[in-house]
């Protein structure tokens, strides 16, 4: 007894799953700020909220991919001299992005008086690059502390906004407007920056090194084309969908989408804290990164696919409240989620392609995903086909797109692969089951007694590889040294 209860406290005290606890506490209240706002703002102001949201967004691929070409030059490179100048070099091409970056926006509101007129952009324009501005001189912060596992002040980033728009929410209710919320973010975002500016453990200099920013920027350029690649697929499916279908089934499948996100992203927690210590040890030796990715699918792959089929339980229940969209949201749901599994089976491969440089490969198989999306999206719509087809051209592409990265992953640690091997890679550990089990599911009997007796039939067939998961996984977060190099 006093050994579990020492294990307990050990996951309990450990860095990374406090980060974890603490960055589902934030999705919690991201998604009750949604509502609320929604709620109070009135659908044109919410309107034009969701506008300032999309505008932050775009802002945060302004600065060229520099974070994560420091993500992957500084794990590379730790614990060796050339690490300060990566860092130094890094930060101040964020500085200078950034400020160009931010001139030039200003200096077009200043040119086009009726720029963005619709949403009233000139009532919060200034106010809004500013904040942008502060977001983006932070994210090269974040990367920083999470190489080095410090996550609290990620912690303080993160959680801080969103309790400041919750307390508006409430205080205001009715009465509360965009610039309020464009405020709140600027002071909220002003204060995590500063906070980054206490204790790092180097502070930067102004410095570029030539040889370095020309790293930084071309894999920071690869690195932005390769995440912006793969995010077009779904961006793309939805513009079909919006433009095809009737406003309540593009709802339908705009929602099913946001919960498979957020599904994701909460599973995908841990893997955005070790991602720097993933991405060093794919330095090492042929059979350490095999070792490497073979961790990596036992743990990380295996727990999301448990994750993603509990996670339509959920949504059938959920169901329950949207009469409008019904089982068909969980049928939609179902289909993405497929698509998902798929992307995690290559994780891995992917982490160790970046480690050698092959980012703009990947981003060739992400752009070519988004032709199968449309190619098939055009069949199914010419066919006049249900909305679920749509998702099922995504799930599709991601097939692809995962089937190119194991190949080249393959390829390129083994200078050689078989059919066999390329079938493990992509079905192995239970995978099939759980795809096949969600694919019967969405198009064959979408009963919920048949969704049920699959999850409980995965679990069973698969008990070795998720008790094997489980054990594993708690042992890295028990681990206090676990994100160290």
């Amino acid at each position: 007894m006093s050994r579990i209860i020492d294990k307990a406290a050990s996951v309990v005290s450990s860095p990374s799953v406090i980060y974890v606890i603490l960055r589902y506490v934030t999705y919690f209240l991201a998604f009750v700020n949604a509502l609320l706002l929604a709620k109070y703002l009135g659908g044109y102001e919410y309107g034009i909220y969701s506008f300032v949201l999309l505008i932050v967004s775009y802002m945060a691929y302004a600065n060229l991919g520099i974070n994560e070409s420091l993500n992957t030059e500084y794990s590379k490179y730790k614990n060796t001299l050339r690490a300060n100048k990566i860092w130094d070099t890094a930060w101040s091409l964020n500085l200078l992005i950034c400020l160009a970056v931010s001139l030039l926006w200003c200096a077009v509101t200043v040119l086009d008086s009726d720029l963005f007129a619709n949403y009233h952009f000139r009532d919060y324009g200034y106010l809004l690059i500013v904040t942008c501005l502060v977001i983006n001189l932070g994210r090269i912060y974040i990367t920083y502390y999470k190489l080095f596992g410090k996550l609290l002040k990620l912690n303080i980033q993160q959680i801080l906004p969103n309790i400041t728009i919750l307390v508006l929410c409430l205080v205001f209710k009715t009465d509360i407007t965009v610039n309020m919320i464009v405020w709140a973010l600027l002071i909220t975002n002003s204060i995590a920056l500063l906070l980054f500016r206490i204790g790092l453990p180097q502070r930067p200099k102004f410095t570029i090194d030539r040889a370095i920013s020309k790293v930084l920027i071309t894999r920071g350029i690869s690195l932005l084309l390769y995440n912006l690649s793969f995010y077009l697929m779904i961006l793309f499916a939805s513009s079909l969908v919006s433009a095809n279908f009737e406003v309540t089934e593009f709802g339908c499948f705009s929602f099913a989408n946001s919960l498979v996100n957020g599904v994701i992203m909460a599973g995908g927690a841990f893997l955005f804290i070790f991602y720097p210590k993933i991405l060093n040890q794919m330095e090492g030796t042929d059979q350490q990164i095999e070792a490497n990715i073979r961790r990596i699918k036992s743990i990380y792959v295996v727990g999301i696919d448990m994750i993603c089929l509990v996670s339509i339980l959920c949504v059938y229940v959920i169901s329950f409240w949207y009469p409008e969209y019904s089982i068909r949201m969980v049928q939609i749901y179902s289909v993405l989620i497929l698509g998902k599994c798929l992307n995690n089976a290559t994780t891995g491969y992917s982490a160790f392609l970046i480690a050698r440089k092959k980012e703009i490969r990947l981003a060739a198989y992400g752009f070519c995903s988004v032709g199968v999306v449309w190619a098939l999206s055009s069949v199914f719509l010419r066919f006049k086909l249900g909305v679920e087809y749509i998702a099922l051209a995504v799930t599709v592409a991601s097939f692809v797109y995962s089937s190119c990265v194991v190949i080249e992953g393959v390829r390129t640690l083994y200078h050689k692969i078989s059919f066999r091997s390329y079938v493990y890679e992509i079905f192995g550990n239970g995978s099939w089951l759980n795809m096949l089990l969600l694919v019967l599911f969405a198009f064959v009997w979408p009963n919920p007694y048949f969704l049920l007796g699959s999850i409980g039939l995965y679990y069973i067939l698969n008990f070795k590889n998720i008790k094997k998961a489980i054990s594993s996984g708690l042992d890295i977060m028990t681990n206090k040294n676990a994100l160290n190099f």
